[in-house]
This record gives structure tokens, sequence and C-alpha cells, in this order.
């Protein structure tokens, strides 16, 4: 039984959810969602590997904050990283 880590669980929440598109054999998985290397979890990079073996496009939001902190799972290898030049 995996052990709560309340620093990793919305990490941990999106990986189900990547999960649940992978077993529906979803195309692309779009995550308009990010966070910082602090909250980033194993169990979320390893279900986003997984759907990039099966094929599925996976694209990430680059974040809202303009920071120069990398945001994940944008920071990802092989995800499709999406960002914006202006507030409009």
């Amino acid at each position: 039984s995996a052990e709560f880590n309340q620093q990793t669980a919305f990490a941990d929440a999106v990986a189900r959810g990547v999960l649940y598109a992978v077993r529906s054999r979803a195309q692309v998985i779009n995550m308009s969602l990010g966070y910082s290397i602090h909250d980033d979890s194993e169990l979320m990079r390893q279900m986003v590997a997984l759907a990039q073996r099966q094929g599925l496009l996976v694209v990430a939001a680059a974040g809202n904050q303009a920071s120069k902190s990398p945001v994940y799972p944008c920071r990802y290898a092989g995800v499709v990283c999406v960002a914006s030049f202006s507030a409009d």
C-alpha cells in the first residue's frame, strides 16, 4: 500500500486521471495545470511515461506565474508544453 504524502497528493491525483485516459484509449491528454518540482511525484512521472509509451500525445501548461522556475509536468521529456505570450 502506498503511503499518503500531502506534498505530492495533487500530482498523484492527476496521475490517476492520466491512467484513466490511458485505459480509456484516449489519443491526447491535455493538462491545463502545473506545479513545482517540490509537488511532483514518482507516480505522475510513471503514468506520463506509460501514456507516452502507449502513443498518447501529452500536453501540459507552462504555468501562469511568469516565473523562471520549471513547471511540471510540462518539464517532462516528450510533453508538449503550452504557453502564452501575453494576457490576451
